[in-house]
Formats: structure tokens, C-alpha cells, sequence
């Protein structure tokens, strides 16, 4: 993910997007990041609180890896429909 990241923060540069354009894919982008450390401390946690396999902490980790990938998914969405213009 990082590396996306900072292949679409190259490329808001390189093709002069307007102002709010790159304020909002760098705060996707930001989100995203954030969400996945998020996502990494709330393992960890969960995994020094119950070493052993336990339905909650399962069902809990799935819910966080969802937000996650529904994040990517929309930022992925939006991030094409700002450069799709740019590849026609």
C-alpha cells in the first residue's frame, strides 16, 4: 500500500491536478495508512489479550480487515476517476 501511495502522490504531481483533487486523494491516501496501522495495532492487541483461537477475536479482526479493503476500494474508485482523464 505504501508504495501505491507514493506512486499516486508522483503521479498528482506530475500531471498538475487541481488543488482539491490532490487534498483529497492525499487524505484518502493518509486514511488508508492510517486505518491499516490501526488495523495492525488491533491484531496485535487482540492476539496478546487471547494467544488461543476465539470466535470474537476473529469475527473483530474480520470487521477491521473489511473497513480496511472497503476503504482501499473506494479510494482505488475515486482515484481512477481523477486520472482516468489524464490516460484518454
Amino acid at each position: 500500500m505504501f508504495f501505491v501511495a507514493i506512486l499516486a502522490i508522483i503521479a498528482m504531481f506530475y500531471f498538475h491536478l487541481a488543488p482539491i483533487q490532490k487534498i483529497l486523494l492525499f487524505t484518502l491516501i493518509i486514511l488508508v495508512l492510517v486505518l491499516e496501522l490501526l488495523n495492525s495495532i488491533i491484531e496485535k492487541v487482540l492476539n496478546f489479550v487471547s494467544p488461543g483461537f476465539d470466535e470474537k477475536v476473529r469475527v473483530i479482526k474480520n470487521v477491521m480487515a473489511g473497513i480496511v479493503l472497503l476503504t482501499c476500494l473506494v479510494t482505488a474508485v475515486i482515484g481512477i476517476l481523477i486520472f482516468l482523464p489524464y490516460f484518454k
